[in-house]
């Protein structure tokens, strides 16, 4: 989502956080602010089998570094 411009020669900060850790899935959130939030962007991403590409529970000590890291989801900047 775009929330606002990014002008060249701005020099964004961006924050990255797991924002969801599912059974097979984490979903990262990014964002980045100039002197407001000026874009977001949400990833799922699913922990699969190499040679079947089937999704498969994430790995314990997977599980718990991204729930380590969760942040709360109202912090990540809406419209």
């Amino acid at each position: 989502d775009f929330l606002d411009q990014i002008r060249y020669g701005d020099e964004p900060e961006i924050a990255v956080g797991v924002l969801r850790v599912g059974n097979s899935s984490v979903d990262f959130g990014f964002w980045f602010t100039t002197d407001k939030p000026a874009c977001r962007v949400r990833i799922k991403t699913v922990a699969v089998a190499m040679d079947t590409l089937a999704k498969v529970p994430l790995p314990a000590r997977w599980r718990e570094a991204f729930e380590a890291r969760l942040v709360r989801q109202e912090p990540f900047p809406g419209r």
